[in-house]
C-alpha cells in the first residue's frame, strides 16, 4: 500500500512539473515577438563575448563561477539561453548558461553529479542603451544563483521559473513584477528604478556594499561607488550573415 501511494505521489509530481514547464514555455513564447532574428543573433554574440570578458577580467567578482574559469576562460562554454527585450528595446534581460569542466572545480562535493564531464551555471545579465540604434552596455544582475547542476535543461528551467513565477515574491526587494508582466520594465520594479541609492543611477550601476560601508569615509565622490563598465567592442555579423538573416526575416 505504501509503495502504491509513493508511486502515485511521484507520478503527480512529474505531471505537475511537466505542466509548469509547459506554462513557462507558453508565457515565454508570448514574449518573443518584438525583435528580429538578426537583432537576436547580433545581441547573442555581444552578450556571450561580454561574459567571456567578465570571466577573463574577473569582473567585479559578482558571481563565484567566474573564478572557476578565470585562468581557463577559453575552455568555458558560454550559451545565451534567452534574451528578453523591453517594448522600446532600450533594456534587456538575458539568461546565460556556462558549461564548466568539472576538472576546474576543487570541491567536488558541491556538484550535483561529479562523474559528469561538465557542470552548468546560470547567470543573469541586463543591458541598457539610450535608443534602439545604440550599442548595449551590459551589467551583472545577481538576483539568483544557479550553480553546480549536471544538466543544461535544469539550469534553464530554474532561471525561467524564477523570473516568471517567483521574482516579485522575493523578500527584501521591491521587484513587484515578474518578467512576463508589463510592469516589469517600468520603475515599479526596483531593477529599473533610478535614484534609490544615488540620484540618476540604477541600483545595478552601483556597488551598494561599498557605498554603505564607505560612503562616510574621506568624503568620497559618489562616482567612486559606480560599478566600472568594461570597454567591450560590439561584435558585428559579417555582411553575408546580415544578408542571410535579412532574407530569412523577410520570408517569415
Amino acid at each position: 500500500m505504501i509503495m502504491k501511494i509513493t508511486v502515485i505521489v511521484t507520478i503527480i509530481s512529474i505531471l505537475a512539473t511537466c505542466n509548469n514547464k509547459k506554462e513557462l514555455n507558453e508565457s515565454i513564447d508570448k514574449m518573443h515577438k518584438n525583435y528580429t532574428k538578426l537583432e537576436y543573433k547580433n545581441d547573442s554574440l555581444y552578450l556571450s563575448y561580454v561574459v567571456k570578458e567578465f570571466i577573463r577580467n574577473d569582473y567585479e567578482d559578482y558571481h563565484s563561477v567566474y573564478m572557476y574559469g578565470k585562468n581557463n576562460y577559453e575552455k568555458v562554454n558560454i550559451y545565451v539561453n534567452d534574451i528578453f527585450y523591453s517594448p522600446c528595446k532600450t533594456k534587456l534581460i538575458a539568461f546565460i548558461i556556462l558549461e564548466v569542466p568539472n576538472s576546474f572545480i576543487d570541491n567536488k562535493k558541491s556538484l550535483e553529479d561529479p562523474t559528469k564531464k561538465y557542470s552548468y551555471y546560470g547567470l543573469v545579465l541586463l543591458a541598457i542603451r539610450d535608443n534602439e540604434n545604440d550599442n548595449w552596455t551590459a551589467y551583472c544582475l545577481p538576483v539568483i544563483r544557479v550553480a553546480n547542476y549536471a544538466s543544461y535543461e535544469t539550469v534553464s528551467y530554474k532561471l525561467r521559473n524564477f523570473f516568471i513565477n517567483e521574482l516579485k515574491e522575493q523578500k527584501g526587494h521591491d521587484f513587484n513584477c515578474n518578467l512576463n508582466e508589463p510592469c516589469f520594465w517600468t520603475d515599479t520594479n526596483s531593477i529599473w528604478r533610478k535614484g534609490d541609492v544615488i540620484p540618476g543611477y540604477y541600483n545595478f550601476q552601483i556597488n551598494t556594499n561599498k557605498y554603505y560601508y564607505e560612503r562616510d569615509k574621506d568624503k568620497k565622490d559618489l562616482k567612486d561607488f559606480l560599478v566600472p563598465v568594461l570597454d567591450i567592442n560590439y561584435p558585428q555579423l559579417s555582411t553575408s550573415e546580415q544578408s542571410d538573416e535579412k532574407a530569412s526575416n523577410e520570408q517569415e
